[in-house]
């Protein structure tokens, strides 16, 4: 994992674990290289249904709504990329952004709130 982490570090990348497994390491060795990183939250189409991926769409959309983002992975499987042209048009009232938008946005948030933190720490 180091020499996977050190070569995204070097390429100004982010990484995204997609938690396969519930040993993943991945995501602690990201931030301990301190590389912009996030974890998927959904994983859209363990079960390649459209009933399944119907599911696990509502899921992520009532998560994304509780925290105010939700990162989901999928694949590019043809039950997916319809299920994905016929939902996405459909959504209200959440915004659909690049994984290197929301990472970005994570960012200035995190900083945000570290500047805010640090400026209570010295009042």
């Amino acid at each position: 994992m180091r020499w996977l982490m050190e070569a995204i570090k070097d390429r100004q990348m982010y990484f995204i674990d997609s938690r396969t497994t519930p040993d993943t390491i991945a995501f602690t060795m990201a931030q301990f290289h301190q590389l912009r990183s996030a974890s998927r939250d959904i994983f859209l189409d363990n079960e390649q249904s459209m009933h399944a991926i119907d599911r696990s769409f509502q899921q992520l959309l009532r998560l994304a709504r509780r925290k105010g983002t939700a990162i989901a992975i999928g694949h590019p499987h043809e039950n997916t990329l319809a299920y994905l042209a016929m939902a996405l048009p459909k959504i209200e009232n959440i915004k659909v952004v690049s994984i290197s938008e929301l990472i970005a946005q994570r960012v200035r948030e995190s900083a945000l709130a570290a500047t805010s933190l640090h400026a209570l720490r010295h009042n």
